[in-house]
């Protein structure tokens, strides 16, 4: 039986801040490996068990996606464009219509992208045996050892009696979503276990589900998803029916609610690293059960976590504490505060910052652009185009570029004329030219972007041609 594997890639990773961002979130980002979340998830499904994956995210990840899979050489079905976030509901229901449209006979896999699995072969091994279930209808919910009263997850008991129904495959007595913490320390000495958030369904069971529980949602999706157009390697979902949906959590609305759940175990090394103190506990420490990554140094310090992408972060004489220092800005938090860190960073969408959007760097398809340094009428930009790639043919109305090529060759486009520029060679756009930046060779080309003018603003980008139209620069 084919298994579809899904995606959800649509959350912006607030407890995360500053590394991740609402346009850069925690599902793109390394922590220090080799390879992202999303990527690693989906190498975890790399195998012949699995069809490729259907990704759902949000329309301004799409490139984001799309590069990072490319990379690692495994296409996804398709992907998914949500034109809102609207909690997990919607997008499972958005990927339960395309599964019945595209291969009805499939199980789907639901899979958050943020999650780590250390156990590869043990996972196919929980879900090959939770196929039969699926098959039969039910909705298979992968339980995971509870070690800790943490009220951020779900909470499942198996029937009293834990019946097996087939293999480790158990009815389910009750399911609490995201309790109190003294809840949550009432269910763990109870002996319920965590949801781990990945489930295994039948879309024509979970379609079913969803008219029974919420008609008015699946009525906007059908109708958003029915309505829905390609734009180049992506699937838009349509915007005013899905605008209508209020923010709605699979695990509340039919988890919680369905007496057709039944729970298996995962016995993968799951692991949902939730926050930074979360993220803490699951790290390698030193001899003062400190946590250092990237340019950072501690001195009479102990418990912390020291997190440095950027500048040289010292930490003296300070215990418990995480501090997490990017180029554009630096959290500092006691570290059994840092679930707090979604609420500093709502607080932060209320001022006049976008730090809680961007990063000094913003991805593109065609590479990144780097913010250097900013001031009133000019701004430097460290642009990075990948091999073959091009930005759009464009001009501007109110600023001139001095283009300088650190390393790699450009094709420059200027006005009628077309030339290369090889390291240590530069060229200047005067405002209103079209023009045009390219890489035509097989390494990363680097260029120092000078702007000026009397505004500077992103929508003063005049594309000539319909090539990456949505691109920021």
């Amino acid at each position: 039986m084919e298994i579809c594997p899904v995606f959800l890639s649509g959350g912006s990773g607030p407890r995360f801040w500053p590394v991740s961002r609402a346009l850069y979130p925690r599902q793109f980002q390394q922590f220090g490996a080799d390879l992202s979340l999303l990527q690693d998830t989906a190498l975890r499904v790399h195998n012949p068990l699995f069809g490729s994956p259907l990704v759902v995210c949000h329309h301004e990840h799409r490139f984001l996606v799309a590069t990072q899979l490319d990379a690692i050489e495994c296409p996804a079905a398709d992907i998914l464009l949500e034109p809102h976030n609207r909690g997990t509901a919607p997008a499972i229901l958005l990927a339960a219509l395309w599964i019945m449209e595209h291969c009805p006979t499939a199980l789907m896999l639901v899979m958050p992208c943020d999650h780590v699995v250390s156990d590869t072969e043990a996972f196919h091994s929980n879900v090959v045996d939770a196929c039969a279930s699926a098959a039969a209808g039910q909705i298979v919910a992968f339980g995971v050892d509870a070690i800790a009263p943490l009220p951020e997850f779900g909470y499942i008991k198996p029937t009293k009696n834990a019946k097996k129904i087939r293999g480790a495959v158990r009815q389910i007595e009750t399911f609490i979503e995201k309790p109190d913490q003294q809840t949550a320390e009432t269910l763990i000495n109870e002996g319920y276990c965590w949801n781990s958030g990945i489930y295994l369904i039948k879309p024509s069971v979970i379609i079913a589900e969803y008219t029974r529980r919420d008609e008015a949602l699946h009525a906007a999706c059908t109708q958003a998803f029915e309505q829905q157009h390609r734009d180049l390697d992506f699937t838009r979902i349509a915007d005013a029916p899905m605008a209508t949906i209020e923010p709605t959590s699979f695990n509340r609305l039919i988890i919680e609610q369905s007496n057709n759940i039944v729970v298996t175990p995962l016995n993968a090394g799951w692991r949902n690293t939730h926050s930074w103190g979360a993220a803490y506990k699951d790290s390698p420490k030193d001899s003062n059960s400190n946590v250092i990554e990237g340019d950072a140094i501690v001195y009479n310090s102990r418990n912390s976590l020291i997190h440095s992408d950027s500048v040289l972060s010292a930490v003296i004489g300070l215990d418990d504490i995480a501090v997490i220092a990017n180029d554009d800005a630096v959290l500092v938090t006691d570290i059994r505060q840092t679930d707090g860190v979604g609420d500093l960073v709502d607080l932060i969408a209320s001022g006049a910052t976008t730090k809680h959007l961007l990063h000094s760097t913003r991805y593109q398809p065609w590479g990144s652009a780097r913010m250097i340094l900013s001031g009133e009428g000019f701004r430097v930009n460290e642009l990075t185009v990948n091999p073959g790639a091009q930005i759009s043919l464009q001009h501007h109305d109110h600023r001139a570029e001095h283009w300088i090529v650190v390393e790699g060759t450009a094709n420059i486009r200027r006005g009628d004329d077309e030339f290369l520029l090889k390291e240590n060679e530069s060229t200047y756009i005067p405002s209103g030219i079209l023009h045009q930046l390219e890489n035509p060779g097989r390494i990363p080309l680097r260029v120092i972007e000078v702007q000026s003018g009397s505004y500077l603003g992103d929508d003063d980008v005049i594309r000539q041609e319909n090539y990456n139209e949505q691109q920021a620069f």
